[in-house]
């Protein structure tokens, strides 16, 4: 059985993660509001966004660049990190 959930990325009923992509809430979150389609397009975009910006993500500032796009490019809210 698929499981759909509706995704904020396509704005329309997609299929589901197989499970949460990390850990934490951000993780639940991401698992059931975007599609598993949605979450390859981010994984491809992500590399072009780390490769193109020279990102180092051991350092804090390159991870929330990172954040920054992801959040765009999935449409997510923009408080979704600050989320307990």
């Amino acid at each position: 059985m698929v499981n759909k959930i509706f995704c904020l990325k396509k704005k329309e009923q997609s299929k589901s993660l197989k499970e949460p992509p990390f850990q934490g809430n951000l993780g639940i979150f991401i698992y059931k509001n975007i599609c598993e389609e949605s979450w390859i397009l981010w994984i491809e975009t992500q590399i072009k966004i780390i490769n193109e910006y020279k990102l180092d993500l051991s350092k804090n500032k390159n991870k929330k660049t990172l954040y920054k796009q992801m959040i765009q490019f999935l449409n997510l809210p923009q408080n979704i990190i600050n989320r307990k």
